[in-house]
């Protein structure tokens, strides 16, 4: 209107709000000697495209955590080289929620707690996260962009593959085009098929590095006379093992322990009586994965029966009483499970039980009411054997059977945090001892 500009009057600061609630910044604790070693290694490995390796560390080792702490370095790296700002996409794989959760907040808080890092796209790309892609175009394209980081579960990348979500076709091509990392949690399941289609799919372009991640590197349960068979796929995936000798030597698990880094396990056995049967196998000398879910889906049936849980129950009640005892108890059916935590609340102990379809909220409720120790009783079947921390776990009750290594393994390690990493000295593993009848060997 042709004013002078001294009618236009000054802005004012924008109004502040009454009050703020402030928290400080997260402090991670550093690494340990044996994660640098594993984490220096790994670096090394992300600076070379297309080089393959599969990292472990005994459970509670804290593998998750140098993986992450490994991206951040390389991703900066490439990021402050890359003149014109296109960023690395990293896809993460985990085949469940609670995995990609863990995985999730782990990235959150290392760049919480980073200075001088590049910025990061981080996408939640499993259950109901994201799940509308249309509606997500626009932030999704920022992967082209930026750093940038997919967790997701592998089904929902073959459903992305398959076209089976609206809008998939464009987020497709993009990752194609901007990926540099898939990384596999669990890794010792990267020879299943779904693993194999979306590797197949995403390293077509050359350059694309493949890491896994597994306390259990090469399976040698699947063969009893050869302790190579069933692992030669995974050797062929990964090509290199990723692994801390110098620092730990070639029984890590046991160094650690010695260290206060994982708590030692004590076992003790409950004789349940119960007579399981297990189906045959053809071929005793050529197990595959296949007979593995066979044999233990048998032993599951039977083991699920009310005068074993009964046994199993009165074993746990004395213990539940003890004044810092925290129990997690692994049942062999969903059913199971559910009702020995209902059996412990008739009898006055505070018990919960969680499953596959547990809501979200309420899982993380009753997580964390066990971790502060109003739960003394936590009951699961299988949903609680990775991607779940409780380091102040004093007894792991073994009633699920199975003749996987790796599964033991997995739920053996839920209460192994030592002290050093705020978890205890020791930990009681109880040992279910059932009668196991057949009319052949399974496993030799």
């Amino acid at each position: 209107m042709s004013f002078p500009p001294q009618f236009a009057g000054l802005p004012t600061d924008d109004v502040q709000p009454d009050f703020e609630y402030l928290e400080g910044r997260i402090d991670l604790r550093p690494l340990q000697p044996f994660q640098r070693e594993v984490q220096d290694n790994l670096v090394e490995v992300l600076r070379k495209a297309g080089e393959r390796a599969i990292v472990t560390l005994p459970t509670g080792g804290g593998k998750t955590r140098v993986a992450v702490d490994s991206i951040r370095d390389w991703l900066t790296e490439h990021w402050e080289g890359n003149a014109k700002g296109v960023g690395k996409t990293v896809l993460w794989l985990a085949h469940t929620e609670e995995l990609c959760d863990q995985a999730y907040e782990c990235f959150k808080q290392v760049w919480q707690a980073s200075t001088a890092v590049c910025p990061l796209w981080l996408f939640r790309f499993w259950g109901r996260y994201t799940h509308d892609l249309t509606a997500h175009k626009e932030t999704l394209a920022n992967i082209r962009s930026h750093p940038s980081i997919l967790i997701s579960t592998p089904q929902r990348i073959v459903n992305l593959l398959n076209e089976k979500l609206s809008g998939s076709k464009t987020l497709l091509t993009d990752l194609k085009e901007t990926i540099g990392l898939v990384l596999i949690d669990e890794a010792h399941r990267a020879a299943a098929p779904t693993y194999k289609a979306i590797l197949s799919e995403f390293t077509k372009k050359t350059g694309i590095t493949v890491i896994g991640l597994t306390a259990t590197p090469f399976r040698g349960e699947y063969a009893a006379n050869d302790p190579e068979a069933g692992v030669r796929e995974l050797r062929a995936l990964f090509k290199q093992i990723i692994e801390p000798i110098k620092t730990l030597g070639e029984d890590a698990r046991a160094k650690l322990q010695e260290q206060g880094f994982l708590a030692k396990p004590n076992w003790e056995i409950v004789k349940t009586k119960t007579i399981l049967k297990a189906p045959e196998i053809p071929d005793i000398n050529n197990i595959t994965v296949e007979d593995i879910d066979r044999i233990d889906h048998a032993l599951k049936i039977r083991a699920d029966n009310p005068n074993r849980r009964m046994v199993i129950l009165n074993h746990i009640l004395p213990i539940s009483t003890q004044q810092n005892s925290l129990i997690l108890y692994f049942g062999p059916s969903v059913l199971d499970a559910e009702c020995m935590a209902f059996l412990l609340r008739q009898k006055g102990i505070p018990a919960a039980f969680v499953s596959g379809s547990t809501r979200d909220v309420t899982r993380r409720q009753v997580v964390n009411d066990f971790k502060n120790q109003k739960i003394k009783v936590l009951c699961n079947c299988e949903v609680l054997t990775t991607g779940f921390d409780a380091p102040k776990v004093s007894h792991v009750i073994m009633a699920r059977p199975t003749v996987s290594q790796v599964l033991y393994e997995q739920m053996l390690g839920r209460g192994l945090r030592g002290p050093r990493f705020g978890g205890t000295e020791s930990c009681i593993i109880i040992d279910c001892e059932d009668n196991y009848r057949s009319d052949r060997p399974v496993l030799g």
